[in-house]
């Protein structure tokens, strides 16, 4: 049996909240202030109003349903993810990534063409030292190679 080698706790993301805060409020004002009927203004505003509800409770709350908790990378370089719903998806390799200063995107290879499994991760939502690890990581040119 592989041991940890990295566990990352994750906690809610202040930055992803704004983000989302932001992006639905732009589209809000923008869907109202278009030059249509008011009935169509209407719908698209629900629309988007009901587009911030769905993605602040699967992505952002507690419970969300793809809202991961915890992050480990074992020592065989597979990775298990623990969700806000009690799910645990384990066994995944990392396939590519995507890493800038503040901002971990991975992507992670499934069995299943279909699903797919991908994970974003801000500096805000994990300590500083594990943040640089999986940085480090990520950047290693090592990493992807099979």
């Amino acid at each position: 049996m592989a041991k940890e080698a990295l566990t990352i706790q994750l906690k809610q993301s202040v930055w992803l909240r704004y983000y989302l805060l932001l992006l639905h409020g732009l589209m809000f004002t923008i869907t109202l202030s278009l030059a249509i009927d008011w009935l169509w203004r209407t719908g698209l505003g629900l629309l988007v109003l009901f587009s911030f509800c769905f993605y602040y409770r699967t992505h952002y709350l507690a419970t969300g349903r793809y809202n991961a908790r915890m992050l480990m990378r074992l020592s065989d370089e597979t990775w298990t993810v623990d969700y806000g719903d009690g799910r645990q998806v384990a066994d995944l390799v990392v396939q590519q990534s995507v890493v800038i200063p503040q901002l971990v995107i991975l992507y992670f290879e499934t069995t299943s063409f279909w699903q797919t499994h991908s994970l974003i991760i801000t500096a805000d939502q994990v300590e500083s030292e594990c943040f640089r690890q999986l940085r480090v990581y990520c950047r290693d040119p090592k990493t992807f190679q099979q």
